[in-house]
């Protein structure tokens, strides 16, 4: 199938259930849910965002492997296997080409002109790429020893630009941000260089997209009876975010204010499989995943983020943007597997043990250099900012907030493949997920004595059965029918975990301040003494931002019932041939034990005239208050009627293909989870009641 951007998103877009969100990170929604819930696997290897911070759905920038490598590529949504789990949106997996006793190949070659691009948009100039872009590599696979050993190799390297249309009014920029001006911003620029030393960047017209990667196997026949592969896979990208820039709000964020986000990623995996017998078999499988989180602001992070209000109301953002104050990730996964196998007459039964363990270490906090906002152009001249927000670590050393910790997930499967006859199948099992850890997060008893809920509360001793069962009936030789129902959980990111380590109220503090006294001659690079102090007392107390686990907290999951059905049509009577497939399914869900944030320290007050709770803070924590994750009461419920036709055509050397497919969708939830911190969590939800959100329509839907 022909894949435009060179991403296996092009495939299984053609599945109408799917919907690629080009509008944001090219996310994969299935059936209505978050891209944090898919799973996606590499020769049945789980290569997931293990931590939780994309929204691509990949663990990297771009596909984490050479796109030529892939053979097969398959979505399960509502598989009645339960070897299949860790989602409840879907799960894709790929399946990589092999090496024969023959070599293949192929290779590609794309190439843009930088000067082919045009100078104007709709009558107004235009950034242009300040290089060309390019992207080339191949895929070769053969023999190492004939009938014995294989290899399969692939590269792929991208490097490109991203260009950027907005900019200051008066700029000649194709979207300008009215009330900030050109004058504005050189002055600003002029400000920074020569009062503060700091170069506040500019609006670039181009910036640097880069992606490398590579892909080796071996297949090994060690007997008729037994095949080992290894593996190995490594992917590096690199790309330019732009921050601060919003015409909605007259903000514009100069380059000072974005940062480099990179991925590197190194897979290595093992698989061996061996037939005893003719009815007994097994599968044995090690794999480690490494993967290392860049997040660098493009001049440096060792200085303040300036908000500056201009004379016509407008914002300009320049320095480091508070997220990459202090933000290093590295996380790591071991994937431990068996699976065995043994027919006995009409039935294949199958049972297995997995074990997944994850190892991070994340430090994360906003604001560590401050954040400064300053009334005018002439306040930030003369340094004299309206406030300062200020968060560190206790001892006001950034690397003394970061936080390591080690999470397992255990599965056991049981299944029962059941063939009476050629028409029938019949498939039913049990599967057993269950989390063991023992890293703690820091007991915090202030919050024991405030809200009588301990903030040390882990995921361990998590656990789920999911039972599900599956029917599929041959009606005829063009008529087959099928029917499943089932109970799925996974895809939590760890980064919700990883926030009640890094919020204990001790490791972290805070402070604000709005006193000239304290505030007048900031030079961007160090925080005022009296903050600094304010900080390390708040942090000592126990009182700084606190995230934690409710201690009644259950794995989240769906229940998922399906039906469908599939007609091959012979339509060779009016010329239009045969093996017209023809089909359709529904599904629906019903999620229990929705994951929702509460803010501990909110406390209803007073009731708004139409009935609406109105809350206030009780110990005066601020916005980011004592954010609990925990399950809401509801079930939201999902609906999914979907249908499709699929011909393919071949007339000696040519082939064609027709496909087209139409999906209803009907979703609800309560959260949808659309962050990796528990504050936005909390916040990006329009509801009428933070603390108790009720269902609504999913902004997962596509209809």
């Amino acid at each position: 199938l022909p894949a435009v951007n060179r991403d296996i998103k092009d495939i299984i877009r053609l599945d109408p259930r799917i919907n690629i969100d080009e509008s944001f990170q090219r996310g994969i929604r299935c059936v209505g849910s978050n891209e944090r819930f898919n799973s996606l696997t590499v020769d049945g290897i789980r290569q997931n965002d293990i931590f939780g911070l994309n929204d691509n759905g990949y663990p990297t920038q771009r596909l984490p492997f050479p796109f030529d490598v892939a053979e097969q590529v398959a979505v399960e949504i509502a598989p009645v296997d339960v070897e299949y789990g860790g989602f409840t949106g879907c799960n894709i997996n790929v399946v990589t080409k092999s090496g024969s006793n023959e070599f293949h190949g192929r290779g590609f070659l794309d190439y843009q002109l930088s000067g082919l691009h045009g100078n104007s948009l709709e009558g107004n100039p235009d950034s242009k790429p300040d290089t060309d872009e390019k992207s080339w590599g191949g895929v070769l696979t053969g023999p190492i020893i004939k009938d014995r050993l294989f290899f399969t190799a692939a590269y792929e390297k991208f490097s490109g630009t991203d260009t950027y249309i907005t900019g200051p009014a008066g700029g000649g920029f194709v979207n300008e941000v009215e009330r900030v001006s050109l004058a504005d911003v050189q002055r600003v620029q002029q400000i920074m260089q020569d009062v503060y030393g700091f170069n506040a960047g500019d609006i670039p017209s181009s910036t640097p997209d880069t992606d490398e990667r590579w892909y080796v196997k071996l297949d090994a026949y060690i007997t008729d009876n037994h095949r080992l592969e290894l593996s190995y896979q490594d992917t590096y990208g690199a790309v330019t975010v732009d921050q601060g820039t919003n015409r909605t709000f007259n903000e514009l964020g100069l380059s000072s204010n974005w940062y480099n986000r990179s991925e590197d990623l190194e897979v290595y995996s093992g698989r061996i499989f061996s037939d005893w017998s003719d009815q007994f078999s097994t599968e044995i499988m090690v794999s480690y995943l490494d993967r290392v989180t860049g997040q660098k602001s493009l001049y440096g992070t060792d200085f303040a983020q300036m908000e500056i209000t201009t004379t016509d109301g407008g914002t300009i953002f320049v320095g480091p943007d508070p997220n990459r104050h202090a933000n290093k990730l590295e996380g790591s996964s071991l994937n431990l597997k068996f699976k065995g196998q043994y027919i006995l007459g009409d039935h294949v039964f199958k049972g297995g043990y997995e074990r997944e363990t994850y190892d991070f270490f994340n430090l994360y906090i906003y604001g560590a250099e401050g954040l400064a906002t300053y009334d005018s152009i002439d306040d930030l001249e003369n340094q004299l900012p309206s406030s300062i927000f200020y968060q560190n670590a206790g001892s006001n050393m950034e690397d003394d907030a970061g936080a390591s910790f080690k999470r397992s997930l255990n599965t056991l499967y049981l299944q029962d493949q059941w063939t009476p006859n050629g028409a029938l199948t019949i498939t039913a099992g049990l599967r057993y997920d269950f989390i063991t850890m023992s890293d703690k997060p820091q007991y915090n008893q202030l919050i024991v004595d405030r809200f009588g809920v301990p903030n040390d509360t882990t995921f361990d001793g998590l656990s789920l059965l999911q039972p599900r069962v599956g029917v599929e009936y041959s009606v005829n030789d063009r008529l087959n029918l099928s029917f499943g129902v089932g109970r799925f959980s996974g895809g939590d990111p760890s980064v919700w975990l990883s926030n009640s380590f890094s919020n204990t109220g001790f490791n972290i503090g805070s402070a604000f301040s709005a006193d000239p006294l304290v505030l007048d001659g900031f030079d961007g690079f160090n925080i005022p003494a009296a903050m600094l102090a304010a900080n390390a007392a708040q942090a000592a107390t126990g009182g700084g931002a606190a995230n934690l686990v409710d201690p009644d907290y259950e794995m989240s999951s769906i229940w998922r019932f399906t039906a469908g059905a599939q007609y091959v049509a012979d339509f060779s009577s009016i010329g239009l041939g045969d093996d017209w497939l023809f089909g359709v399914d529904f599904l629906y869900n019903i999620q229990q034990n929705p994951n929702v944030w509460r803010n501990l320290d909110l406390a209803v007050t007073d009731t708004a005239p139409d009935g609406r709770p109105i809350y206030n803070s009780q110990y005066g924590y601020g916005s980011s208050g004592v954010l609990m994750l925990t399950n809401g009461d509801a079930n939201p419920k999902t609906k999914v009627i979907s249908a499709y036709v699929d011909k393919a055509w071949e007339a000696g050397i040519f082939e064609g293909k027709f496909y087209a497919g139409y999906a209803f969708t009907d979703a609800e939830d309560i959260s949808p989870a659309t962050s990796s911190t528990a504050a936005s969590n909390y916040e990006n939800i329009a509801v009428s009641d933070y603390n108790f959100p009720s269902i609504a329509t999913s902004n997962y839907e596509i209809k």
